[in-house]
């Protein structure tokens, strides 16, 4: 593993603003533009300033739409970080996709929604992983609770919805439970 090292900005420093040929790092890097235009970036611009010179617009040179882009990027990375550090970033998004990890059906029903971990984003069924109420705010599956990561008993992967077996310190996978025939387990 190669490990980079780069020296942090707070030691880069000068004391000295009246010395010959003193340049402010600082003020400088404050004033540089982060975003740089791409081959795609380039070309939209060249098509946009054609409608504007049709439209009889001001053309919009490069340097300000590196500009416009740097502030997008910083508005984006500022409502995200938001999202994540608050409860917006909780909220259940919609995905076509989405099954249930023990039955494998997109379908949910009243009272019996599709449930995702916070943690490992695993998507259950109440009624197939047993949970009587959807709590409010973030939710995590019994292994995620518990901070492990057990080998299923009865296959060969890791990860996914599992419950524990008798004992307590074995775990299965529900979904395998379910669909093999020589697991009993009245719990499920």
């Amino acid at each position: 593993m190669e490990v980079m090292f780069s020296t942090p900005r707070k030691w880069i420093r000068s004391g000295c603003s009246g010395a010959l040929g003193y340049v402010d790092t600082q003020t400088l890097a404050e004033g540089t533009c982060r975003y740089d235009l791409n081959d795609t970036d380039v070309a939209w611009l060249e098509l946009i300033n054609h409608q504007f010179t049709q439209m009889g617009m001001v053309l919009l040179d490069e340097m300000t739409m590196e500009r416009v882009m740097e502030e997008f990027e910083r508005r984006c990375y500022d409502r995200m970080s938001h999202a994540m550090a608050t409860e917006e970033g909780l909220g259940m998004e919609y995905d076509e996709d989405v099954v249930c990890d023990i039955c494998r059906s997109p379908d949910s029903e009243e009272n019996n929604e599709m449930v995702f971990c916070d943690k490992c984003n695993i998507c259950v069924h109440q009624a197939c992983y047993g949970i009587l109420k959807v709590p409010k705010g973030s939710w995590l599956c019994r292994t995620c609770d518990l901070g492990i990561l057990p080998k299923c008993q009865l296959c060969p992967k890791k990860g996914g919805a599992m419950k524990p077996t008798r004992s307590g310190t074995k775990w299965v996978h529900v979904s395998c439970a379910l669909w093999i025939p020589e697991v009993m387990n009245p719990n499920l």
